[in-house]
């Protein structure tokens, strides 16, 4: 999808055309990979692990090769209003920048690459959110040194480098050679402007550098993230940006969060490697799918050819420890492996629900109504399903605690008969009312309740004070 007079944050019309919604659809994946359109099933999910497990060396040029360096802003003339930053929900905390930046180990050398969510908070400013993992690792490495961490957001490339930037290579791999790899060409590294060879930049068509300040801190978001619930705000890093530069006539890329353009780009990244790994126990593995319906990351369809007991379970236990996000659900009738003699899942997969009707019908996740009534799992209503909401979410089995274990067959099970109970939060959060708008968000409470940070309402941008809200609710 093209937006191509796109107003940026001065309320002018953008110079940059917006191409969101890129990944949406799995055939144009398959394309970016360099495949034709009809390979989006396993063969897109099997190409894209076989080109993880190898290094392609990045090649270093001059500033001269590469149009990233055509138009080059820095200091004061580094702005960022003149992108159309899009503000993708409602209770989102401000314009937000979801693309994926790259940082560089101090110890190893080694670039890593991820997409971290960054909010629009001045000309020159942004506000990073970064979960402990690698990039994590690497600012809080600078931290300590009391040193500025070098970013470069690269906001605009082919859509084989940001597929690239989905892999899950270990800490100090360096993501420029899986990239590559995973694009099947040497990325192109070249100069910063700021930091000159000591930090290398890829080709791109917008490239946005700027530093992790040591020791500062602001609220940030919330967030509509990618599961269709909003992030809460809370205490995160700041970005100061340093350098801008691009080519001429370059485009804006987005991904709208939340939506079948991450579910998509999460899924098929996956799926090559957990059916490689059930293969070597399970050697009649036929297919592994990650649903829409699973925001490409919860659920697992898995469908094998079985032979003797037990191989279900094993392919099973498998998946949930190969990728972190994949959930084993409460209810034991909905963890069953899809025998590959009543169809497979990887024919293509847009097959994955259409089974038989017995019992064997369901995968991990799946919702038994999908299959009766024919259709696939990701052809349901999402808006129903995953509709951005602000639930809080309790601890698995708190809900039982203090109440009797044993009912009579036929008796609802009392803890269910009790109506849910407030248990302990997982993250637990709070609810503020805006004092001046009157409409209500809501804040990590370990990051922000009783403390002196000032809160940031996102619908009318105002700071105030906990106190200064004329209701909280924990």
């Amino acid at each position: 999808m093209i937006f191509d007079r796109p107003l940026n944050l001065l309320g002018e019309v953008s110079e940059f055309p917006i191409v969101t919604n890129l990944y949406a659809s799995r055939q144009r994946c398959a394309v970016a990979m360099g495949l034709p359109p009809g390979d989006f099933g396993l063969e897109l999910a099997l190409e894209h692990a076989r080109r993880e497990e190898r290094r392609l060396k990045p090649v270093v040029v001059s500033k001269a090769e590469l149009p990233v360096k055509e138009v080059v802003r820095t200091g004061g003339d580094a702005d960022l209003r003149q992108f159309p930053i899009i503000r993708h929900h409602r209770m989102d905390g401000g314009p937000y920048i979801d693309m994926s930046p790259v940082m560089r180990d101090p110890d190893s050398g080694a670039y890593n690459a991820a997409f971290l969510r960054m909010q629009y908070k001045g000309s020159r400013k942004l506000g990073l959110h970064m979960s402990p993992r690698h990039s994590w690792q690497i600012a809080r490495k600078y931290e300590e040194r009391g040193e500025p961490a070098p970013i470069v957001f690269v906001v605009s490339h082919r859509p084989g480098y940001f597929i690239g930037a989905l892999n899950v290579a270990p800490f100090r791999e360096d993501d420029y050679a899986v990239i590559g790899s995973i694009m099947d060409r040497p990325l192109r590294l070249t100069a910063s402007e700021t930091w000159g060879e000591d930090v290398l930049v890829p080709y791109a068509d917008i490239l946005i550098e700027g530093e992790v300040l040591p020791g500062v801190r602001e609220v940030e978001g919330p967030f509509g993230e990618f599961p269709s619930t909003y992030g809460p705000q809370r205490v995160r890093w700041v970005v100061e940006v340093r350098a801008i530069t691009r080519r001429r006539q370059a485009v804006y890329q987005d991904i709208f969060t939340g939506h079948r353009d991450v579910w998509t780009m999460g899924s098929f990244p996956k799926e090559g490697a957990i059916f490689n790994w059930i293969k070597g126990v399970v050697p009649t593995v036929k297919a592994v799918h990650l649903p829409s319906s699973g925001v490409g990351r919860f659920h697992c369809y898995i469908s094998i050819d079985k032979k003797v007991d037990g191989e279900s379970k094993q392919a099973a236990l498998i998946a949930l420890g190969a990728v972190d996000f994949v959930k084993r659900h409460r209810r034991r009738r909905r963890h069953r492996c899809l025998p590959g003699g009543r169809g497979a899942v990887g024919d293509g997969h847009a097959r994955a629900g259409q089974r038989g009707r017995g019992r064997h019908q369901e995968c991990e996740g799946q919702h038994p109504r999908s299959v009766a009534d024919g259709r696939h799992p990701d052809q349901q209503d999402d808006r129903r399903r995953y509709e951005a909401r602000a639930t809080p979410v309790r601890s698995p089995a708190r809900h039982l605690q203090g109440r009797p274990r044993s009912h009579r067959p036929g008796e609802a099970h009392p803890a269910r008969a009790a109506g849910p109970h407030p248990g302990r939060l997982m993250a637990r959060l709070f609810w503020v009312t805006c004092p001046s708008c009157k409409d209500r968000f809501y804040c990590h409470y370990g990051d922000l309740r009783h403390k002196d940070w000032k809160l940031r309402c996102p619908y009318c941008e105002r700071e105030f004070d906990q106190e200064e809200s004329p209701r909280i609710e924990e």
